[in-house]
């Protein structure tokens, strides 16, 4: 059984089961004995699946926190939650592609799952040119007016965990072409500095 397969059976369950939650018995109230048909129903079809789901199609418990908030028959979004477990425990750049208040974030976190270094987010619309480098890599005392100490960036602060980058589309040029040498090779050289260092982050990124 694939993750697509077992969303559906898992989203039917849920389905019936609340079907029988509203039946009211005699007495105005919830029928018990369907109540416990219903809890039946949903860990009958939880069992199923524990059983038959492909080993790698298994999520971490953080990333299944994160997906069972996304409750849908709808093919679509079940494809899409096969995709991101394929991708969990991989360290590859994802890309996510959606419409604003669609849950990218949340996508992103799930794909965090167990890393133990830190989730960190940042909207690159919300910086402007002129700090954003400084915001990702760093930078070291003197650098420019104003750097009185050494800064670590957010990839720094990331290393070992996950840095998902919103509305990566609005993210200046020169930023980027440093972001894609990050990807390529790992190594992160802070403003002002002349040596790299490297970081194992891995990086999600988003846009409309």
């Amino acid at each position: 059984m694939n993750r697509q397969e077992a969303d559906k059976l898992l989203a039917e369950a849920k389905q019936k089961a609340d079907m029988l939650l509203t039946v009211v018995g005699s007495n105005g109230k919830p029928d018990i004995i369907l109540q416990r048909k219903a809890a039946e129903l949903v860990e009958a079809a939880k069992a199923k699946i524990d059983r038959e789901l492909d080993p790698w199609e298994k999520p971490s418990p953080k990333c299944q926190e994160a997906l069972d908030k996304y409750v849908s028959v709808d093919p679509d979004t079940l494809k899409l939650k096969s995709q991101i477990l394929r991708v969990q425990g991989v360290d590859d750049t994802v890309l996510i592609y959606g419409q604003s208040g669609t849950g990218k974030e949340l996508l992103a976190r799930a794909l965090h799952g167990e890393r133990v270094g830190n989730f960190i987010a940042l909207n690159c619309a919300g910086f402007p040119e002129n700090l954003i480098e400084s915001e990702l890599f760093g930078h070291i005392r003197g650098a420019f007016t104003g750097a009185e100490a050494d800064k670590p960036g957010l990839i720094e602060a990331a290393n070992l965990g996950t840095l998902f980058l919103d509305e990566i589309g609005e993210m200046p040029l020169t930023a980027q072409a440093k972001l894609l040498r990050f990807l390529q090779d790992s190594c992160v050289r802070k403003v002002g500095a002349t040596h790299s260092i490297k970081w194992k982050t891995r990086i999600v990124c988003a846009t409309n």
